[in-house]
């Protein structure tokens, strides 16, 4: 992987809170009095998914670690999976794939001193943005893209972030791109529930990607939450998967 070693860089610059910031979901009103910072692990059983093509046995234990900052010119999210192989290889605890993405964005109404738009706005702040990706399989690209991104204030709980981006990977040629994320509190049958997710649709020179990972966690204290976790895509691993709906398990612990 040519970027791993940035990768692991970034890691610990976010983990210190030096590194400029990005967000993948805005915190809330409540939040917004202090600046914020989160790492967590997640621990998932990923289960064999349903394609409507040709994809191969796909369980699998995958590890991931995540963090978040907020600092005065913007933020940052940065993550790194690691993936092992399936079962039937007889390497389910061994290292199969690694994947890495940052995604800093630059605050242009706070680095350039501008009025910042009302509590109630729609638009509650607009960034330039990068986002940088790493992995070591061929579905996957090395990615770099650059373009702007807003906060949709939707509720003072949910605040969805959009990105639209230049991307350019590998041997593909500039395409656009456009990503969303979200986090936000959700009740079901009186239980209160964080569902969270993002969303990417981009084109690569065969044509056009569609992937989404939608969240739905259940804290049972304040460092622990169980959840699962639904892969969503189309034409993500090859054009021969086609649809593809791969189902998690897991386990977060934040520190």
């Amino acid at each position: 992987m040519k970027f791993i070693h940035v990768g692991i860089a970034a890691l610990i610059v976010s983990a210190l809170g030096l590194g400029p910031a990005w967000a993948q979901q805005r915190p809330s009103e409540a939040e917004k009095q202090e600046q914020v910072s989160t790492t967590h692990v997640e621990i998932h059983h990923r289960f064999d998914g349903l394609s409507s093509g040709e994809l191969p046995d796909s369980k699998a234990l995958l590890l991931t670690f995540e963090h978040y900052s907020e600092q005065s010119y913007g933020d940052q999210f940065f993550f790194f999976d690691v993936l092992g192989n399936t079962p039937d290889q007889g390497r389910y605890f061994k290292t199969g794939e690694m994947f890495f993405r940052w995604d800093p964005r630059f605050s242009i109404p706070r680095i350039f001193n501008l009025s910042m738009p009302e509590k109630e706005a729609l638009i509650q702040d607009y960034y330039f943005s990068v986002r940088l990706t790493d992995v070591d399989v061929p579905y996957i690209n090395q990615a770099f893209m650059w373009g702007s991104s807003i906060d949709l204030r939707l509720s003072d709980d949910f605040i969805p972030v959009l990105n639209l981006y230049a991307r350019k990977a590998e041997e593909n040629r500039w395409a656009p791109m456009l990503a969303a994320a979200w986090q936000g509190p959700f009740t079901f049958f009186g239980a209160d529930f964080r569902f969270k997710g993002f969303i990417d649709f981009y084109r690569v020179n065969e044509g056009w990607i569609f992937h989404t990972q939608p969240q739905l966690l259940f804290p049972i204290s304040k460092t622990i939450s169980l959840g699962t976790e639904h892969q969503i895509s189309r034409n993500l691993y090859s054009a021969e998967a086609g649809w593809v709906w791969l189902p998690t398990l897991f386990l977060k612990v934040f520190f």
